[in-house]
């Protein structure tokens, strides 16, 4: 596996982890307006995605693992791009740098989106005990009744 094959594997996971971010960030607006049949349709997006990075990540590690080997050292891109050296260890390290901010962003996104589910999730939770304590109260005055 030669070094260019293992920056565009890099180069293919980086694009497909931006499209996870970019999915999730639709996903917190759907979320935000309430609009569940958006979120579904990005729900499976998400894990469409999520599977195609699964696989360029295995993708990734063998590369990593044959061109480390054909070099002689580690499968660590420090260890092989300086192996490799000049112009082309460069490309590999920004294309690694560039994969590393995605996997962050991805990270970002997903602590913010659970954090706004389980905030979902507890208002839910409080909206429904309140609707069931007032099912089993006394009828307001005037005759509501909120058993209907």
């Amino acid at each position: 596996m030669i070094s260019a094959d293992m920056i565009g594997l890099l180069e293919r996971q980086e694009k497909l982890l931006r499209e996870v971010v970019d999915i999730a960030l639709r996903q917190r607006e759907a979320l935000r307006q309430g609009r569940l049949d958006l979120l579904q349709d990005l729900l499976d997006r998400m894990r469409q995605a999520a599977f195609e990075v699964q696989q360029v990540e295995s993708e990734r590690n063998t590369a990593a693992q044959a061109l480390a080997a054909s070099l002689g050292v580690e499968p660590r891109l420090d260890a092989l791009a300086e192996s490799i050296g000049g112009a082309e260890s460069r490309r590999l390290l920004e294309a690694g740098g560039a994969l590393t901010l995605a996997v962050a962003a991805v990270k970002s996104e997903m602590q913010i989106l659970t954090r706004l589910m389980e905030e979902s999730s507890t208002l839910n939770d409080m909206l429904l005990s309140e609707w069931h304590r007032l099912q089993g109260g006394v009828p307001f005055p005037g005759g509501f009744d909120a058993r209907g």
